[in-house]
């Protein structure tokens, strides 16, 4: 393989993160106005395709995961229902009652104290959530759904012009 620019490095490297070619491009250091068009042109590279791949392989390797697994947690993100995680009191539960699968959406647990004339009369327990919009998306990025969308925006544009009827 030809050795790529460390430029090219760069822009793979941060195509990687977020799989977002446009902001990988700036990332890598890319002009913000040509980004779109030098980040397609990038991932056009057959060099730069074969890096991504084995770099993707090799993340595969270093964390024991498979692609179906994480599709699977992005889908129990994506399908979270938030009463999953309270009581019926609209308590939050204890951790050890909640399954593994809905604590995996939960990012983080804040606890503020209820005050009242300077003495702590109750606790307050806040879950804060993995984005399901995020989940959501990544799913449709890895099962083509915006490809799907992106051929049925293809083909013929027809123009209909429509008759003023003496309006001007």
């Amino acid at each position: 393989m030809p050795q790529l620019t460390p430029k090219q490095e760069k822009f793979i490297s941060e195509y990687l993160v977020d799989l977002n070619a446009t902001q990988a491009a700036i990332r890598a250091g890319y002009s913000e106005s040509g980004a779109r068009t030098e980040g397609a042109r990038l991932l056009a590279n057959a060099n730069i395709q074969q890096k991504i791949q084995e770099e993707r392989e090799k993340a595969v390797e270093r964390n024991k995961i498979s692609v179906d697994e994480c599709v699977g947690i992005l889908a129990n993100l994506a399908r979270f229902d938030i009463a999953e995680i309270y009581d019926s009191n609209g308590n939050l539960k204890p951790l050890d009652q909640i399954p593994k699968a809905h604590r995996m959406a939960i990012e983080g647990l804040d606890t503020d104290e209820m005050n009242v004339d300077g003495r702590v009369v109750g606790n307050i327990r806040k879950a804060r959530l993995a984005g399901r919009k995020g989940a959501i998306d990544m799913l449709l990025k890895y099962l083509g759904g915006y490809e799907r969308d992106n051929n049925q925006q293809g083909g013929k544009i027809t123009v209909f012009q429509i008759p003023d009827n003496g309006r001007g």
